[in-house]
């Protein structure tokens, strides 16, 4: 049951994220990829993006945490969608680096879940790969 993957290229959105202080507005990740057949519910799963443009500034970083389906309080929610051939999630919670823009090029992308399998066995994954920001253009 191979479960780890994200999708090449992940798109960067500007919307409410949680910052240091409370809500503001930041660049969120919206992180995605590819879901085994074999895969009946996503228990939880928190999903990192991490990337260091400049050494000379701060790195920028998103992450998430949920469950499949209905928002839990505090967490966030992984969207699966109808067929069951992909994951999504809004990376909103931004922590102390919501003054850091992601920027086009490269990131890694990294994620630990809890699977449910159709057999009905919990499994748990962790993976970690390269991935492409694509940032907001300018209106």
């Amino acid at each position: 049951m191979p479960v780890g993957k994200f999708d090449e290229t992940l798109k960067v959105v500007t919307g409410a994220a949680k910052g240091k202080a409370g809500p503001v507005q930041a660049h969120i990740v919206k992180a995605r990829g590819p879901l085994d057949t074999g895969v009946a519910r996503i228990v939880e799963l928190c999903v990192w993006v991490l990337q260091r443009a400049d050494l000379t500034k701060d790195d920028a970083a998103a992450n998430a945490m949920g469950p499949e389906g209905a928002r839990m309080p505090g967490m966030d929610m992984v969207v699966v969608n109808p067929a069951r051939t992909t994951w999504e999630m809004d990376l909103t919670d931004r922590d102390e680096t919501e003054g850091v823009d992601f920027v086009a090029g490269s990131a890694t992308a990294l994620a630990i879940g809890v699977f449910l399998t159709d057999a009905g066995k919990l499994r748990s994954f962790v993976w970690s790969e390269p991935v492409v920001i694509q940032p907001p253009t300018a209106a």
